[in-house]
């Protein structure tokens, strides 16, 4: 009697344990989608108002601003368009304001195509906490733009920190307008021929480090 009292309560024990696990594993699972959807949230992107919702202001269509790419290989500088691009424009002055790109790198170098950075990861699968969708350049791409370098699944001119400066004719020729814009190299090119000359290895990856040393933003 007393061995089948034994069994009935280890039985219980059993069934109560097992529900509790699995009580458990559901609060987990529920926890985990609601982390989901919360960085889902955080990377949704519109523009509302005189404000993107990363927080950026537009920047005054009447002045001039320009950011300078202190580089490893020498300076370049990009004028924005905020007439063109306002939201492409406010996202990079943002990003060079909290001197985001200072110390990162230029990952991927395509000869005749693109020079590509803004990756505090240094291996093209790195960003920042919010990413907007900025807007094609309303023509073709020319050697110099400044560009917005997406994932393939990403919407059109979705832009987070990645980005690409387009260094050959026949490159410009071919890129559709799914990619952002925000400017255009206005003094400094044969700086970034410099870069896009850098020997590469696998993955189009650089193989000497080329380092964004500071990006400093003026307007005028």
């Amino acid at each position: 009697m007393k061995k089948k009292l034994l069994i009935i309560v280890m039985i219980c024990l059993s069934i109560f344990a097992l529900s509790a696990c699995d009580d458990t594993k559901k609060k987990d699972e529920s926890s985990s989608n609601t982390t989901e959807t919360t960085a889902e949230k955080s990377t949704t992107t519109e523009a509302s108002g005189d404000k993107t919702t990363c927080g950026e202001p537009f920047l005054d269509a009447a002045k001039t601003y320009t950011v300078v790419f202190s580089t490893s290989k020498g300076d370049y500088t990009v004028t924005l368009d905020p007439k063109q691009a306002p939201i492409g424009s406010a996202h990079l002055a943002a990003l060079v304001k909290d001197k985001f790109y200072d110390g990162l790198t230029y990952h991927r170098i395509i000869k005749g195509f693109v020079i590509q950075g803004g990756d505090p990861k240094g291996d093209g699968t790195g960003g920042p906490d919010c990413s907007v969708v900025t807007e094609a350049p309303g023509r073709d791409y020319k050697p110099g733009d400044f560009a917005w370098a997406k994932t393939s699944n990403a919407p059109n001119g979705s832009a987070g920190s990645q980005f690409f400066i387009v260094t050959g004719a026949n490159a410009a020729a071919s890129l559709t307008d799914q990619y952002g814009y925000a400017g255009t190299v206005t003094s400094g090119m044969d700086v970034v021929t410099a870069i896009e000359e850098s020997t590469t290895g696998p993955g189009d990856a650089p193989l000497e480090t080329v380092k964004i040393n500071s990006a400093t933003l003026t307007e005028s």
